[in-house]
């Protein structure tokens, strides 16, 4: 009778088991078809947080008026996070907040913008771009974050404006999920050419968006890797 007993338990818990991972699949499932068959996604955007540079006569709680100094280098970081089955609300209130604390560690002045990505991103960064207060944009894509909040931004990044931009280099190429573009005329046009791109790109149907764009530049251009400042990445 005790192993009767004990055979129907382990049937028991079995079912139990398998019906938990049913609701589990359809609470999963649902929530799949929630955000995906919506026809506008909601978009969480930190707007640029424009950081001071660190100088010798500069700390953390320096006022605005300090920003008029001449050796002052401005900083936009731009990042954009679509929520969705991908991005829970959770881990975008987690990436915006580690970008904030990089920002205000470093003296920013941020407001948060709600935007609607995709292609946005190139769009955002243009804008950026354009604002006179702004000597370098870093671009940081939802999955990225600071580790290091004392690091001074200006004692790792060669700050040579004659490149287009500054980015990390693996296997699969040039990767576009962190990278810094300097405030030259040179650099915006080639953000604008990138987004022009957006057009052949869907049409082609490519895996990649503005990683696309930036080879099918290349291709048309090969001086423009001369002009990318590229580190690799090991990992």
């Amino acid at each position: 009778m005790i192993a009767i007993r004990s055979s129907q338990c382990r049937i028991r818990l079995a079912i139990g088991a398998i019906l938990a991972f049913y609701m589990v699949s359809l609470i999963l499932n649902s929530y799949y078809l929630l955000t995906t068959t919506s026809s506008h996604q909601q978009t969480v955007q930190d707007a640029p947080c424009i950081l001071h540079s660190a100088n010798d006569d500069y700390h953390s709680s320096s006022s605005s008026n300090s920003l008029s100094h001449k050796n002052t280098r401005m900083l936009a970081v731009v990042s954009v996070c679509i929520a969705g089955p991908r991005f829970t609300p959770e881990y975008i209130n987690a990436s915006l907040s580690n970008k904030r604390l990089f920002c205000q560690r470093w003296g920013a002045n941020s407001n948060n913008t709600n935007y609607h990505a995709k292609w946005e991103k190139l769009v955002y960064i243009d804008q950026t771009l354009h604002e006179e207060n702004t000597d370098w944009v870093l671009w940081m894509d939802c999955d990225a974050a600071f580790t290091n909040l004392e690091v001074d931004w200006t004692t790792h990044v060669p700050l040579n404006k004659s490149k287009l931009m500054v980015a990390s280099e693996d296997k699969n190429g040039i990767n576009l999920g962190v990278f810094l573009v300097p405030n030259t005329f040179d650099s915006r046009e080639f953000i604008h050419q990138m987004y022009e791109k957006r057009h052949y790109v869907e049409r082609m149907k490519f895996q990649w968006k503005d990683q696309s764009a930036l080879i099918e530049l290349m291709k048309e251009d090969p001086t423009i890797v001369s002009r990318i400042e590229m580190y690799r990445n090991e990992r």
